[in-house]
């Protein structure tokens, strides 16, 4: 049987990412809109990037150079987390 904290954890963790997608969403469409009648809105120069990571390996992407930086700095701070994670189980130091 899972440990209830770490599910709890894991939920919250999904939610906050749900509410995160939302706000940037609402952020988005709100800076689009135009401010008053017969006025364009060009908006925000938007970017994004991302990071899968399947096992250790973590796989990179962005829509231009500045993002797919930060994914790769994210994605490698991540792999250290979990290959710390991985080794302290393995060692009994920790048990989830």
């Amino acid at each position: 049987m899972p440990d209830p904290g770490l599910l709890m954890i894991g939920v919250m963790l999904i939610v906050t990412g749900i509410i995160m997608i939302i706000m940037g969403y609402l952020a988005e469409a709100a800076a689009r809109r135009p401010h008053y009648p017969g006025e364009e809105s060009e908006g925000p120069k938007v970017s994004g990037g991302g990071v899968v990571i399947i096992g250790p390996i973590p796989i990179i992407f962005g829509s231009d150079r500045r993002a797919a930086l930060i994914a790769a700095v994210i994605g490698a701070v991540l792999t250290v987390i979990a290959l710390i994670t991985f080794l302290l189980m393995n060692w009994g130091v920790w048990k989830p």
